[in-house]
């Protein structure tokens, strides 16, 4: 017996865990024998026998049932549970399970990352199993130290020696935050790393967004053959580029934007009134689709980043397009000439709408203004003591204001007073009324259509319960398309026609319900029949298409209705595509918002020379002159040692030590 215990404690312990992921994912954690040897591929008798010998072990541990004379085993602790690794925070780790989260720390992974469904203990409290490997690319800080390339995992910072493998045209200097593909090598004990892509450093602004973009699956850098394309692109627009075009340079325009996003420029506004004393509105959109068409190797990597990414909490918004064309050509710089696309919107002296126009223009901005300089600008008036600057712009503000209680008037936006409204609200609703009157303009053309879908009945009474503890007045005031959605799905659910319920639908619908498709429900937040986008071609993959289609429709389009079912078909994928992509997204944006982790700074990780030795604290001088104090207890470490440091350069670390070394070489 002795001997018999002796050679199950040899047993590895993978063979365990397969049989307990096996078991805890069958069907009342109950399996045959046999069916667990087909799993495992066990074929030969002396794999068999192992998994036998597992078995025995998990038996004494009390862990499975196993009944020999019908070769049934079942799992009978409740120690393990299946999730999945989501972000909490800036290298802070959960498990999420189907009724409950849990923190985990980085070192207890084990191998596991960001999208990985694996096996939990709750009596260890780590991840024992993988059972299904996203592949996410692990993050690291890389130093250099003695010519060697050292990295440390962001998500646990442990003694573990990773090899990492370079193309030979490539280089990587220290101080980098990179993303790399983990293999493990039993052989040698160490884990060989891919370069997948070199996020940036430590020390740029946006590092941290960047990095929990890239820790879910997203690429931060584009393809090199995206990038050929992008150099080949014009700087200017020429004169040749014009011709067909309706000429708008001598038209001022200006754009508007809020400040934090300041860097891209695709839409832009002018105003004026005609001789009749009509008020004349233009919309202008970047001409997106002149530069990148179907078959580019941009257009199928702009697909792949199909929604656009605001990560405002981390200060940083993910590009469609490479920065030559988003930050040049594509994006209404102050003073350049640029192709646009122009929506015209007329209304006469009492605020009727009486005609929009859709064509292909160039104009040449004025000006890029941020929204809240804009309000500051309206609010001086004309008064020239305040020393705001763009007031020749105030004429155009007043004249915006008044088009805007117009829309108001005619349109599904509620409200009267316009007067108070920001010129962020005010810009966002033209350009919404904008894209109405573009979806009005094709009227039996397909587009894809931001629409909706319904909410069940758990959903409604879920938010019906969340409502009724606030203390909140529902008004009734829900416009043609609302009311016939939110009574629709009342009489579906024989729900009661009650202020809350309406208000909950309604909550719900322009919250949560939001999705793409070829087929047009109308829009349910803004209350029209016919809506799509067009507006931010530069950062939504959907209104490039939608623009792109715009010029088929005003082209060579063949409207017959073979051609229409190829293209509805053709549009439809699009949208499965880009609705999938919306869902993760919004998971992602979920898991983070969730968090009770402040946004902090990154540890800053470097290298050095230790310089002074007194007992366990020792100087450290890093390569730009810098000194840092650091708690080392390991003898090992003398004057002279090259060592890797984690620096915290908070107040209360600089007090005591404010650096930890990670790691050294002695030379």
């Amino acid at each position: 017996m002795v001997n018999e215990i002796r050679d199950l404690s040899s047993i590895n312990d993978y063979r365990k865990i397969e049989i307990v992921k096996y078991l805890i994912q069958c069907k009342d954690r109950v399996a045959h024998e046999s069916a667990l040897f087909l799993h495992l591929k066990a074929d030969s008798t002396k794999e068999k026998k192992s998994i036998k010998k597992a078995i025995t072990r998990l038996v004494i541990d009390g862990c499975i049932s196993f009944d020999k004379k019908k070769r049934i085993i079942k799992l009978k602790t409740n120690e393990f549970d299946v999730g999945e690794v989501i972000l909490k925070g800036i290298n802070q780790f959960a498990i999420q399970f189907k009724d409950k989260k849990e923190s985990i720390k980085g070192k207890h992974l084990n191998g596991s990352y960001v999208g990985d469904t694996v096996l939990y203990s709750n009596k260890s409290k780590t991840i024992v199993g993988i059972i299904n490997k996203k592949n996410n690319p692990t993050i690291f800080s890389c130093i250099g130290i003695c010519d060697d390339i050292k990295l440390i995992p962001l998500s646990s910072p442990v003694e573990v020696d990773y090899n990492l493998r370079l193309d030979e045209k490539t280089k990587i200097s220290g101080g980098l935050i990179i993303s790399a593909n983990l293999e493990y090598d039993k052989e040698n004990d160490m884990y060989s790393c891919d370069l997948y892509e070199v996020i940036g450093r430590c020390s740029e602004e946006n590092i941290m967004g960047k990095i929990v973009l890239a820790a879910n699956g997203y690429d931060i850098n584009f393809p090199k053959e995206v990038l050929e394309e992008a150099e080949l692109m014009p700087d200017r627009v020429y004169e040749s580029d014009i011709e067909g075009r309706v000429d708008l340079r001598n038209l001022k325009a200006f754009t508007l934007d809020c400040a934090k996003r300041m860097n891209t420029y695709d839409d832009a506004l002018s105003i004026d009134i005609t001789p009749d004393g009509n008020y004349m509105v233009y919309v202008h959109i970047v001409d997106v689709p002149h530069y990148v068409k179907p078959g580019m190797a941009m257009w199928e990597e702009a697909r792949k980043r199909a929604e656009k990414i605001f990560m405002n909490n981390y200060r940083y918004a993910r590009n469609m397009l490479p920065e030559k064309l988003s930050h040049g050509i594509c994006s209404f710089l102050k003073g350049q000439d640029r192709l646009s696309k122009t929506i015209s919107l007329e209304f006469d002296p009492e605020g009727n709408f009486i005609a929009c126009d859709f064509f292909n223009s160039a104009i040449n901005v004025r000006d890029n203004i941020c929204t809240r300089d804009a309000d500051r600008v309206y609010e001086a008036g004309y008064d020239s003591s305040k020393e705001y600057y763009n007031q020749e712009f105030i004429r155009d503000f007043i004249l915006l204001k008044q088009v805007h209680k117009f829309i108001k008037k005619s349109s599904y936006i509620e409200g009267s007073d316009s007067s108070s409204d920001s010129m962020h609200t005010v810009l966002k609703d033209i350009i919404e009324f904008a894209n109405e009157q573009v979806a009005n303009y094709f009227p039996t053309l397909p587009f894809i259509y931001k629409t909706f879908r319904y909410p069940t009945k758990s959903e409604i009474e879920k938010r019906v319960f969340e409502l009724s503890k606030k203390k909140t007045q529902f008004a009734n005031n829900f416009n043609y398309v609302k009311r016939n959605i939110i009574d629709t799905v009342l009489n579906y659910y024989r729900l009661p026609h009650t202020d809350i319920y309406k208000y909950a639908i309604a909550d719900i619908l322009s919250k949560e319900c939001s999705i793409y498709s070829a087929k047009n429900k109308g829009h349910f937040k803004y209350g029209v029949q016919r809506y799509t986008h067009i507006n931010s071609p530069v950062r939504s993959f959907p209104n490039l298409v939608n623009l792109s289609l715009s010029d088929m429709y005003n082209t060579e389009f063949d409207p017959t209705p073979e051609a229409m079912e190829r293209l509805e078909e053709k549009l439809e994928r699009y949208c499965s595509e880009f609705n999938a992509t919306n869902e993760k997204i919004e998971k992602l944006e979920h898991s983070l918002s969730n968090s009770k982790e402040s946004e902090r700074e990154i540890n800053d990780y470097t290298h050095g020379v230790v310089t002074n030795r007194k007992g366990n604290r020792v100087s450290v001088n890093l390569p730009d002159g810098e000194m840092f104090r650091a708690y080392c207890s390991d003898s090992s470490v003398q004057e002279g040692s090259e060592v890797i440091i984690q620096i915290n350069r908070s107040p209360k670390e600089i007090e005591k030590f404010n650096a930890k070394i990670l790691n050294y070489k002695n030379t």
